[in-house]
Formats: C-alpha cells, sequence, structure tokens
C-alpha cells in the first residue's frame, strides 16, 4: 500500500493509535502510513509503537513522541514537525527531510529532542534537509558505530540544514576508530553543498568523554565550499578534542560566555593534527580560551586565502604555541586579546619540551586593539611548571594596538623574543613586570624592528638567536629609555669589529645607553658607532664619560650616531 491510502488526520492532539485519526482502524504492521493536516498532533504517549514499513509526515502536521519506541524511515515535508518529548526513541531505519523555496525563504521540517529524551540514530547517519533542536541527549547504538553528520550532501547535491543545541549532549563514544566519536557539523561529500539556515547554535552543549581512548573529533564545514559562509555560536560549550579539530569550508566560529576549544589530555602521546583551514575563522570572546598545547599534536592555520583565521578580544585567550611549518596564510587579530605560552609539556617518550615559537603558521598579526602576551595556565592538564622561553614567529604586526609582555605564573621565569624586522605595527610595545615576578623579559633579535615605540625599562635587550656573543642590529620607531640599556662592544686587537647597533625616528626618556665590552676592555679614543637616528630627533643620553657625535644625514634622512669614550674628568670654568 502507499502512504496515503492509510492517513491519519485530526484537529488537534490525538493518540496515533486510537481508531479516529484514521478515520477507521489502526494500520496493521508492515502498512506504509502518512500524517496530514495543519493542524494534526498525532501522539504516542504508552504501549508498543506499531511496526509500520515506513511513516510520511505532510501539510504542517505534526508527530509527537512521549514513550520508548522505534520509528519506522520516517519522512518530514516541509513546515512538519517530528517532536521527541520524552523517552529513548529510535530513527535508526532513517530520516528523510525536505525541503521548500518561497521568495528565498527556506522551509524545513522540525526535528526536536527534548530535555530528559535520547534520540538514538543509525551508525553513520547523514542528517539533512531538516531543522534540528537538540536540547536533550543523541547517540547511537554502539561505540563501534560511526557517528552521524549534521548536515549532509552527497558529491553533487545542494541540501539545507539547520541546528541549535541548547543544553544538547553528543554521547558517542569510540575506542577504536576516531571518526566514532565525531561531532560532524555541516560536512557533506567532497563536491557537495550544505547550505546552513540561520546560524548553527550550540549553547551549553557538551560531548561526553569517558576515558584516555575515548577519542572524538569536533568538525564544521569539512568539504563544504567556501562560497558559502555560516556562522556557528559556541556559547557557553567546550569543544574538547582528544582526536581531531577542523574548522573548515567558510566556516566562522564564535567564542561567548566561558566556550573554549581545546585538546584535552585524552590525546596525549597521540600524534593527531588540528587545523583552521580554507576560509574558515575563530573569535575568542571575553572569557573564552582556544587551547591547544596538551599532547604531541600539530595546530595549522591552512587557509586559502589570507583571512582572520583567528581573532582574540578583550579577556579572550589564544594558548596555542606549537603551530605545524609551512602553512602560513592565516591573520591572527587581537583586539584587546591574550597570547598565551602554556606550560612545559611531557611528551609521549617522557621528555620534558618547551612550548615555543608562538603563532608559527600564520601569516601575519593585525593589532586592531591591544594584545597580551602572557604565560598561562589555561584549560591544560597534566603538563608541568617550567620557565618559559618562547620566540615570536618570524612575521610581520601591523595595527596600531599596544603589546604588553606579562607573567601570568610570576614564579617560574618567561620571555618572549620578537624577531620579524616588517613589523609596521606603531602601539607601544612593553613588559609589565610586577614586584616579586620572576624574570619576565622581552629580546629584540638581530634584523627585528618595532615601528611604535618601544619602553625600555630594564627588562628589554637585544639578542642574536644565531650567535649569542654575536652583534645585533634592530630599528625601532621611539626608543623610550626609562631605564639604562646596554649595547655590548666586541674589541679584539685594539679595534673595535662589532657592536650593537639601534637605528630609531626618535629616543624619549631619561635613562641612558651603556656600553658592555665583550672581550677587551675600551680604552679612552674609542669610537663606537651606535646605528642612526631620524634627522632632528632627540638624541639619546649616554653613559659617563662617552661623549655623543652626529653625523650627516643619508638619503633617508637618517644621521648616525656615534659614542666615543673620553676617560676623564672635565673642569668647566665659567
Amino acid at each position: 500500500n502507499k502512504a496515503g491510502e492509510y492517513s491519519f488526520n485530526a484537529e488537534g492532539e490525538s493518540d496515533i493509535l486510537g481508531d479516529a485519526g484514521w478515520g477507521g482502524s489502526v494500520p496493521g504492521a508492515g502498512e506504509a502510513v502518512s500524517i496530514t493536516g495543519a493542524t494534526t498532533v498525532a501522539t504516542f504517549t504508552n504501549g508498543t509503537f506499531p511496526q509500520w514499513s515506513s511513516i510520511e509526515v505532510r501539510d504542517s502536521a505534526t508527530l509527537r513522541i512521549s514513550a520508548d519506541a522505534d520509528l519506522p524511515q520516517i519522512t518530514l515535508y516541509p513546515n512538519t514537525k517530528l517532536e521527541i518529548v520524552s523517552g529513548t526513541i529510535s530513527i535508526a531505519n532513517g530520516l528523510v527531510g525536505s525541503f521548500e523555496l518561497v521568495n528565498d525563504t527556506v522551509h524545513l521540517p522540525v526535528l526536536s529532542v527534548a530535555t530528559n529524551s535520547t534520540l538514538t540514530v543509525a551508525s553513520g547517519m547523514k542528517l539533512k534537509n531538516v531543522d534540528l533542536r537538540l536540547y536533550g541527549t543523541v547517540t547511537k547504538a554502539s561505540d563501534a558505530d560511526a557517528s552521524p553528520v549534521f548536515g549532509y550532501a552527497d558529491n553533487g547535491e545542494t541540501s539545507y540544514f539547520a541546528f541549535a543545541a541548547d543544553g544538547g549532549i553528543f554521547n558517542f563514544h569510540s575506542s577504536q576508530n576516531v571518526a566514532n566519536g565525531s561531532v560532524s557539523i555541516i560536512c557533506p561529500a567532497s563536491g557537495g553543498t550544505v547550505v546552513p539556515v540561520g546560524t548553527i547554535t550550540l549553547r551549553n552543549a557538551s560531548r561526553t568523554v569517558s576515558g584516555w581512548a575515548d577519542f572524538g573529533n569536533w568538525e564544521f564545514g569539512v568539504n563544504n565550499p567556501t562560497s558559502v559562509p555560516f556562522d556557528v555560536l559556541v556559547d557557553g560549550t567546550m569543544l574538547d578534542c582528544a582526536a581531531y579539530f577542523y574548522a573548515s569550508g567558510a566556516a566562522h566560529l564564535t567564542l561567548v560566555n566561558g566556550a573554549c576549544i581545546r585538546r584535552n589530555s585524552h590525546c596525549g602521546g597521540h600524534y593527531f593534527s588540528q587545523a583552521i583551514q580554507d576560509a574558515a575563522t575563530i573569535a575568542i570572546g571575553e572569557g573564552c580560551y582556544f587551547d591547544f598545547t596538551t599532547g604531541d599534536g600539530l595546530l595549522g592555520i591552512d587557509s586559502q586565502v589570507v583571512v582572520d583565521a583567528v581573532t582574540v578580544v578583550t579577556g579572550g585567550i589564544y594558548n596555542a604555541t606549537y603551530n605545524s611549518d609551512g602553512w602560513v596564510q592565516g591573520v591572527f587579530v587581537s583586539d584587546g586579546g591574550i597570547l598565551g605560552v602554556g606550560k612545559l609539556y611531557k611528551s609521549s617518550s617522557g621528555d620534558p619540551r618547551a612550548r615555543t615559537d608562538l603563532l608559527r603558521g600564520f601569516g601575519s598579526a593585525r593589532l586592531d586593539g591591544d594584545l597580551y602576551i602572557a604565560s598561562t595556565n589555561v584549560g591544560v592538564l597534566g603538563n608541568y611548571d617550567w620557565d618559559r622561553h618562547t620566540t615570536m614567529a618570524n612575521i610581520p604586526f601591523s595595527g596600531t594596538g599596544d603589546v604588553t609582555i606579562t607573567n601570568g605564573v610570576p614564579e617560574y621565569p618567561f620571555t618572549v623574543t620578537m624577531q620579524n624586522g616588517a613589523n609596521t605595527a606603531t602601539g607601544t610595545i612593553k613588559v609589565a613586570k610586577a614586584e616579586g615576578d620572576a624574570e619576565t623579559k622581552l629580546y629584540f633579535a638581530n634584523g627585528a624592528n618595532w615601528a611604535g615605540t618601544v619602553v625600555a625599562d630594564g627588562n628589554v635587550a637585544l639578542t642574536n638567536l644565531t650567535d649569542a656573543a654575536g652583534a645585533v642590529a634592530v630599528k625601532f620607531g621611539t626608543l623610550q629609555l626609562d631605564a639604562d640599556f646596554a649595547i655590548r662592544v666586541k674589541k679584539t686587537g685594539g679595534q673595535i669589529v662589532a657592536n650593537d647597533k639601534v637605528t630609531a625616528d626618535n629616543f624619549a626618556g631619561t635613562g641612558r645607553l651603556t656600553f658592555v665590552a665583550m672581550d677587551e676592555s675600551l680604552e679612552r679614543g674609542d669610537v663606537i658607532e651606535l646605528g642612526k637616528v631620524k634627522s632632528g630627533a632627540n638624541l639619546p643620553k649616554v653613559a659617563r664619560n662617552y661623549k655623543l657625535i652626529l653625523g650627516e644625514a643619508d638619503e633617508d634622512d637618517y644621521c648616525p650616531v656615534y659614542a666615543k669614550y673620553s676617560l676623564g674628568m672635565q673642569i668647566i670654568f665659567r
């Protein structure tokens, strides 16, 4: 029989096991049935659900289930509803959704799973053309089953999907195949297109994790074309990854209300990879964090085009200090956020390893607001405290925000080394070291620059990454000398053969440039080339017994600056 031959139609709510809605007797097992009528609500509240072969829900009708049931194949037409109110309901026999477009407005059927109810799906079920509202739990029959895909399309197909998980639980476990524990959202087959309807929302949702071998992924937009941008609101939800994490396609994830994305301790010793790729972006809001400092996996920024791959706003923390090499398209954007340096961690082989090279994998960093670089313990498990010495990836900074280096774990030393020479950032960079903090220092490597102001207050110094004793040449906008600033001088065979050089547009502050002899002592008459200064700018103060000499301006309007050692005391008669 066709579904239309056994049609349930009623005004308002009516028991699907009652004869009245069928206009006669309830169809027997094996029949294909339909539920029709704009005001029809077919309810099932107790007993055994009929073993029909299939159910079609049409004409804005609703099928409401309030007891345990194994449903046959369900076909939902636009504007209809399948409501799971209570109990454990299985749709392992299949769910077929459909859509209609009316004046460019997408109409989908609704599948809702209420709080304290459970929806069991078939292994690897592909959900599409449906509006899923998850307040309860979605699960699968066994750990060996593949997890469902929330938003799917076959190769060459375009489908639609709406999704809101408010307090919903993804109860997917896997001890064998990492894909079996995954939550995959808007992930078609290669060549397919899923068009999300509205914002994908994960509010106070969670994925259950039961042990170290309970692998699982979070995947957004994998295989979806970058021509279909969509928003994912991660509100108060922890996206904890014991295996892979992918933000792909043109997914834009926004973290709010304490939400986080983290690689949890269960992935320790497993070399899984994570990536922000294609044209995907992540915005980390106040009180939220992104933490990929646990375990041995790699995090890569693999954008097809230069996009703001990660944006960290005030109170947000980006804590991912081990990014894979070679992926250098994405832009790191800070608007008052924190760039965190995690603890040392212990690798699978037992040796402690430092997390170094912040922002490796990005193409550039942009300061739309201030940036705080801090040692942090945010969100990491099973790691070990130790000294934290890190370099900035060799990428340029731009923008007008200030950069402040702070020690978030003050009992351990913390240093940051800047190494790029193409920075155009015009803000102030400084160290904020509290009394009692362990060493907290900002180093500038040979060839590095800062176009804005560098506050040299005793916590800023120069270094050479290839030769610890080698001379360094750096360039600053303004060097603000709030304390004495050491210039290393190497003298061999009575000749000055190398020394640190600082070129600046301007000097400020009451501190002095001081001179540290590396080998032979400096003597009266020695002349040290300090670098250059913009013509007409303020000149630096120098240590006692040194005389400052200014040379002629070059074609770029910079004047060479020299310091002459004139040992002795001057008596001036007036």
